[in-house]
């Protein structure tokens, strides 16, 4: 996959997005640029954890909703091709997860 990645280096984007009424934020993602022909781009949410958090999957999916409906607007082909979208979980908590 790596071999994929245009020669740019990753772009930080805005990480604020707007489910229904609340607000909430990733704490970093990053475009990655594909080479020519391979489709994309890719975005990597992180997000980091210092205690368990059973929420945590249906966070990511909310994350990657948000990028797919920001992207398919500013696309404006209506969501026809998305972008992968790999959610990153950094966790250093105290106990075992």
């Amino acid at each position: 996959m790596v071999r994929e990645f245009a020669d740019r280096p990753p772009q930080a984007v805005d990480k604020s997005f707007t489910a229904g009424l609340r607000q909430s934020h990733c704490d970093v993602v990053y475009r990655i640029a594909l080479r020519a022909g391979r489709g994309g781009p890719l975005f990597v949410p992180f997000e980091h954890k210092s205690a368990p958090d059973a929420g945590v999957l249906l966070q990511l999916l909310g994350y990657q909703q948000a990028i797919w409906e920001r992207y398919a607007k500013a696309d404006g082909q209506g969501g026809l091709e998305l972008p992968l979208v790999v959610p990153v979980v950094a966790y250093n908590g105290p106990r075992r997860w």
